[in-house]
C-alpha cells in the first residue's frame, strides 16, 4: 500500500475567551502548510478570528453543514486557498447559535 499516510484531527478548545486558540490554531496550520501538508482549517469561534487573520470574509460558512438537515454538505463550505495546501471552512454570524 505504500506511504499512505494517515490524517490527523486536531482540536483546540477552551471554554474561556482570550487563551489564543484562534491564533494557535492559525499558526498551527501555517506550519503544516509550510511543511506542504493537506490541512483544512475549520473556524468554529462566532467571532472568526482566525478566518479574519487568513484574510477571508467573514460569512456563513461555518454551521451550515454542522446540522443534521443542513443545507449543505461541509465540501460545498470549503473555501480553497489556491497555490497552498490549505482549506478553510470560514466562520461567520449563524456559528453564534453553536
Amino acid at each position: 500500500m505504500g506511504d499512505a499516510r494517515k490524517p490527523y484531527v486536531m482540536a483546540l478548545a477552551q471554554y474561556k475567551g482570550g487563551t489564543g486558540k484562534s491564533t494557535l490554531a492559525g499558526a498551527l496550520a501555517a506550519m503544516l502548510t509550510q511543511r506542504k501538508q493537506s490541512v483544512l482549517a475549520i473556524d468554529l469561534d462566532a467571532q472568526g478570528d482566525m478566518t479574519k487573520a487568513m484574510g477571508l470574509a467573514y460569512g456563513d460558512n461555518a454551521a451550515n453543514w454542522l446540522w443534521p438537515d443542513a443545507p449543505k454538505a461541509l465540501a460545498d463550505c470549503v473555501v480553497r486557498r489556491t497555490g497552498t495546501t490549505l482549506d478553510v471552512v470560514p466562520s461567520g454570524d449563524s456559528t453564534t447559535v453553536l
